[in-house]
């Protein structure tokens, strides 16, 4: 079961200070042998190409094709200033990103999940999406993760369809009202 998260959290822009955290949060990532969640950007050798690609996203500049412009965040525990969680707002869909990616990709860090830190983030993008006056956000998880489903479905995710991609992997796709999820932050999620 989820804990709640009492500590205080904050948003951060990918930046220098966190270098060296980002590259023990990959490495924790990576030795799940699951798929990298967007927001750590985990296809960038080092830190310093991680920093140039999220700075050209969130510009919208001399991006893939199949690439949106897209903002960055990580959420940091004040406390001991470590990086929780990490989330890529995309700020359009294209066509690709409609099937599968959705406005919002998001992971926690393997040694802090289930404590309520996805849950939070998830909210806190959402704010970041009405603001940016996306009225309906997409977000989507594999039909199997089990974690994700509940944080979508916390944050009001109303499943659209499940679909079957070409890689066979089946996909959930959730709609959630921005300003209704703003209007709740009342969960204890800091501005």
């Amino acid at each position: 079961m989820e804990q709640p998260v009492r500590e205080q959290l904050r948003l951060s822009l990918p930046d220098e200070a966190y270098a060296g955290d980002w590259e023990t949060a990959m490495a924790e990532l990576c030795a799940t042998g699951e798929a990298i969640p967007m927001g750590w950007h985990a296809g960038q050798a080092t830190f310093e190409r991680m920093l140039a690609f999220a700075r050209r996203m969130a510009e919208g500049r001399d991006l893939p094709p199949h690439m949106v412009q897209s903002t960055n965040y990580w959420l940091v525990r004040v406390p001991d200033n470590r990086l929780v969680a990490a989330a890529c707002l995309r700020h359009r869909l294209n066509d690709r990103l409609l099937q599968r990616g959705g406005h919002i990709g998001y992971g926690v860090r393997p040694g802090e999940r289930r404590r309520g830190y996805g849950t939070r983030m998830l909210a806190l993008m959402l704010a970041r999406c009405a603001a940016l006056g996306i009225a309906r956000a997409l977000v989507t998880c594999d039909e199997g993760n089990a974690g994700s489903i509940g944080v979508i479905e916390k944050n009001g995710g109303e499943l659209e369809d499940i679909r079957t991609g070409p890689d066979g992997l089946r996909l959930r796709r959730y709609w959630i009202d921005t300003a209704k999820s703003a209007d709740n932050l009342a969960i204890g999620v800091p501005k």
